[in-house]
């Protein structure tokens, strides 16, 4: 067999290659990942995003702190049970929405107010705050 056949080309090989922090060019073991690998196939989307959320967030692998696989062949040999831990804790801790953008508006400065609307600014800030504004 060729060298450059034990080396992962499709995507999925490429992400669960990803999910150990294995180098893309690192060569796959034939007996103990190639072919278990391949038994695996196909793979749903859904099921190797959320591995790869739930490796993501408890990496590195720590005995007694957590549950993450050490070698890409433990991880393809569970891969069931890992997909089980995954959804779980997936279900647990649903993605974050992006943060807001805070548009800010534009506000007229402090040094063209006039005494009375700065007075009157001053009292709205008393009132909401609870103290004086502090002015540079």
């Amino acid at each position: 067999m060729k060298k450059t056949a034990l080396i992962p080309t499709s995507t999925f090989a490429l992400r669960f290659a990803a999910i150990m922090h294995r180098r893309s060019t690192s060569k796959w073991n034939e007996a103990k990942e190639i072919k278990p690998f391949r038994k695996l196939l196909p793979v749903d989307e859904t099921d190797i995003e959320m591995v790869e959320r739930y490796y993501r967030w408890h990496w590195p692998p720590m005995i007694g702190k957590n549950n993450l696989r050490h070698d890409l062949a433990t991880l393809i040999n569970n891969w069931s049970s890992e997909l089980d831990r995954a959804q779980i804790w997936c279900e647990a801790h649903p993605p974050k929405s992006a943060p807001r953008k805070i548009i800010p508006l534009p506000v007229q400065p402090e040094a063209q107010m006039s005494e009375a609307e700065r007075a009157q600014a001053s009292a709205e800030f008393r009132k909401l705050i609870g103290r004086e504004p502090r002015l540079r």
